[in-house]
Order: C-alpha cells, then sequence, then structure tokens
C-alpha cells in the first residue's frame, strides 16, 4: 500500500508514526496489519524541504516550469508504485493507495490515471470545484500552487471542464473507499464530496461492482477518526488480501 501524507512539513514521519497526529499513521498500522507499504516524502515535506520552505512550490516551478506541482506529485507517486511493484515481498496485483487531505487528492488522481492501484482510500480530500468558495486554492499564486494553468480560468469565475465526480468514476471498476467530514474546517463545502462521491458511485453499478464502492459522511472535522479508519482498513483488506486480518 502506498500511503501518502498530508500538508505537515514532516512528511513521511507522520504516517509511519514517528511524528504528528496518531490517526494519521497509516503506513505504520497497515504494516501490523501485514501489508507492505510505503511512504514518500512529498515534494517540499520532509527531506524534501528546499530553501523556500515547507510546501512552498517556488522551488519546483523553476525546476520544472512546466510540470503542476500536482503532477510532479502524480509522477513520484507512479515511480513509488513502481518500487512496490519491484519488491519480491509484493503481489503487483494488489496495490492499494491510502491518503488524507494532500495525499487523499493525490491518491484519488492517482488512481484514477494509474490502473495499477486497485484499491484507493481517500479522507478528507476536497471540496468539488462547483461548490467551492475559494477555488483559487486550486491554483495559487503563492505558497503550494497545485495547478496554476487553472488559474486564469478560475480569476475570471469560470470552471474547468472536471470536477471531482468526473475522477472519481475513471477509477471504476476498481475499488473505492471515501471518507468526508462534514464540519471539515479546511473544505467547510466538504457535504459536496460526498454527494460526488455518491454521484459517482452509479459508475461501479454499472460494472455491477458496488461491493467495491465505499462513500462515508462523518460528523467530525478534519481528521480520519479511529473508527472510520478501522472500517477503511477492514474494507481494504476485503479488496486486496487473500486472509483476513486480526482487526
Amino acid at each position: 500500500v502506498l500511503v501518502l501524507h498530508q500538508t505537515v512539513p514532516q512528511g513521511k514521519r507522520e504516517p509511519v508514526g514517528l511524528e504528528g497526529a496518531a490517526t494519521m499513521a497509516m503506513a505504520a498500522e497497515l504494516a501490523e496489519r501485514g501489508y507492505v507499504t510505503l511512504a514518500p516524502d512529498s515534494i517540499t515535506a520532509g527531506d524534501r524541504i528546499d530553501k523556500f520552505g515547507a510546501f512552498d512550490t517556488r522551488g519546483h516551478y523553476l525546476r520544472c516550469p512546466g510540470l503542476s506541482a500536482m503532477g510532479k506529485m502524480l509522477h513520484d507517486a507512479q515511480r513509488a508504485i513502481d518500487v512496490l511493484e519491484a519488491s519480491a515481498d509484493v503481489d503487483a496485483e494488489r496495490i492499494g493507495a491510502i491518503g488524507h487531505s494532500l495525499g487523499a487528492e493525490e491518491a484519488v488522481l492517482l488512481a484514477a490515471f494509474d490502473q495499477r492501484v486497485r484499491a484507493c482510500v481517500a479522507s478528507c480530500g476536497y471540496a468539488t470545484l462547483a461548490a467551492e468558495s475559494n477555488r483559487l486554492c486550486w491554483a495559487r499564486d503563492e505558497w503550494f500552487s497545485y495547478m496554476p494553468k487553472l488559474r486564469p480560468l478560475l480569476v475570471r469565475g469560470k470552471l474547468p471542464g472536471w470536477d471531482w465526480d468526473d475522477v472519481i468514476r475513471l477509477i471504476a471498476p476498481r475499488a473505492f473507499f471515501q471518507y468526508t467530514a462534514e464540519n471539515d474546517q479546511i473544505f467547510p463545502e466538504s457535504r459536496s464530496a460526498h454527494q460526488a462521491a455518491l454521484a459517482a458511485g452509479d459508475a461501479w453499478s454499472l460494472y455491477n461492482a458496488s461491493e467495491r464502492f465505499t462513500a462515508r459522511l462523518g460528523a467530525g472535522r478534519h481528521d480520519f477518526p479511529d473508527e472510520q479508519r478501522r472500517e477503511a482498513y477492514r474494507w481494504h483488506d476485503r479488496q486486496l488480501r487473500r486472509t483476513p486480518a486480526d482487526d
């Protein structure tokens, strides 16, 4: 399982349980369940923080002016899957991706565009572009700019020709689990993410694969609480494991 961290300067040290929030130690918890896990640093985090500081993408755009930060993250995630595939301990037909917040956005896009991801878990990753009151957060002109080529369109109050439900549909009929926090302080319009997932879920029905799709809406804030995380792990087991894990 590829484990993608949230927007924290500690980077990979949080999902492996060395620093940060206990609810984010997903790489360590999944390893305890018997999975091979890989938790790389995102650009601008952990050992990849450059002179501009954590989550400042100026250095990235100086190095790669034609490649969005999200594009670079996805490229790196695909190379991480290459590493997992090459491991003698990994079944290349049973690779998953899991992430929270920034890591969730990355996991969803990765699963959409890389068929090697057989199961994807995304927690608190977005509000839809249509519902988002601060759409420019996706194309900032400073700090962390995910997709700057969207900025001219968003400045004019226009929407791109896609939204997150379209991205999620690309994952079907492979397995997808989304957890959304109703009172998410990072994405105040978070309920739109749950609605987008439910709308996209029709794609799994077309494949007669509804058992591979789950969307949960919780009452909490921007976190992946114990109960919901354990449910996601059990779901992951059903999608990827040959034998059940001890819960």
